[in-house]
């Protein structure tokens, strides 16, 4: 019988080390894949967010700078906005309904209002105006109902307290109205029951706001004078954009009429506006809100620049640097690591435009 076996063999260690050695290399060289894949996956990331992001913004002001002047389709191409008489009592805090016209009014009381580096509060925010920025508010007619005729006798600039409507039933105690006929209009309150179609438009009533005046518009309407009913939903309301912190970020705020304040968009760090108005050449020029000879009456177009920041920080390895508002801002001024880039849109005042 042979005893005699093979000897065992095995790896040594210095072809283990190797071998580890080797491994370790793999792994690190996977490992770096890994976290390449996953900062350009999160980069990649942020800036489809910013851009989403600057998209929904430019989404909510494009909508509502573009009904601007707009008179609810009650004459065409119209422009009751501008024109219409506010005959309620505008120091109610409950009025949401501002138009030019009263000498109580600020005589910037029109279709827009430009704040240029507004520095304030909104309602459920802080820090309006943040890093400068501007802010706008936008009033407009929504589309109303049909009408409702004005009959005989016609409205003078008197101390006559009624018109007289051809549906009875129509309207009730309360209700903020609008009566033109496309050259003369006014904004008043129905201050006693209008049950047989007379509205009354008194002053010292019980209602809210009430009536500042009980005298309408100069000279007489004519026979196609019809009112409106604006409700809180469908009628005039100042719709204020701004930039404010709210839910732990900057971002795009609105405010519609008395309500809250709300953060539409978040990490805008700041928004800056320009406002087009056609010179005696028929050129357009573009300047900021407060700038004299600057007519908000004659804004056909409104310039947007929106500076987004990236949701993460530490995206890029130090400050990086951009162009906003016709500086370049580098350095010391930059506090984080984190993306940012500039959205600029002009948006046409559509109902101004010839």
């Amino acid at each position: 019988m042979n005893y005699n076996k093979p000897l065992q063999k095995g790896f040594t260690i210095v072809e283990l080390m190797i071998a580890l050695l080797i491994g370790l290399f793999l792994s690190a060289g996977a490992i770096q894949i890994f976290l390449g894949t996953k900062e350009n996956n999160r980069m990649q990331e942020n800036l489809s967010r910013m851009q989403e992001n600057a998209r929904f913004a430019m989404h909510f002001l494009t909508e509502d700078i573009r009904k601007v002047a707009f008179d609810g389709g009650v004459c065409g191409r119209g422009r009751i906005l501008n024109n219409a008489i506010n005959r309620l009592d505008v120091s109610s805090a409950v009025s949401p309904y501002i138009f030019k016209g009263l000498p109580t009014q600020s005589a910037a009381s029109t279709a827009i209002i430009g704040f240029n580096s507004l520095s304030g509060a909104i309602s459920g925010l802080e820090n309006v105006g943040l890093n400068n920025s501007d802010e706008i508010t936008i009033r407009a007619l929504s589309a109303l109902s049909n009408g409702v005729d004005v009959i005989a006798p016609l409205v003078l600039n008197t101390d006559d307290l009624q018109i007289n409507v051809s549906e009875a039933g129509a309207f009730v105690q309360g209700d903020i109205v609008l009566v033109t006929d496309c050259k003369y209009s006014d904004i008043f309150q129905i201050t006693d029951d209008p049950a047989t179609g007379a509205l009354e438009h008194a002053t010292g009533s019980t209602e809210t706001p009430g009536n500042k005046t009980n005298q309408l518009s100069l000279g007489a309407y004519t026979a196609n004078t019809k009112v409106y009913k604006l409700s809180s939903g469908t009628g005039l309301l100042a719709t204020t954009y701004a930039v404010a912190n709210g839910a732990g970020s900057p971002g795009l705020t609105r405010r519609i009429g008395g309500a809250v304040a709300q953060q539409l968009v978040p990490d805008i760090e700041s928004m800056q506006i320009e406002y087009g108005q056609r010179k005696f050449n028929g050129d357009m020029f573009f300047v900021p809100a407060g700038t004299v000879d600057l007519d908000m009456n004659d804004v056909m177009s409104v310039r947007i620049s929106l500076l987004v920041r990236s949701r993460d920080d530490f995206i890029a390895t130090s400050g990086q640097p951009y162009f906003f508002n016709n500086s370049d801002v580098s350095g010391a001024a930059i506090p984080d690591n984190r993306l940012r880039k500039v959205y600029t849109s002009t948006i046409a005042v559509r109902n101004r435009l010839n």
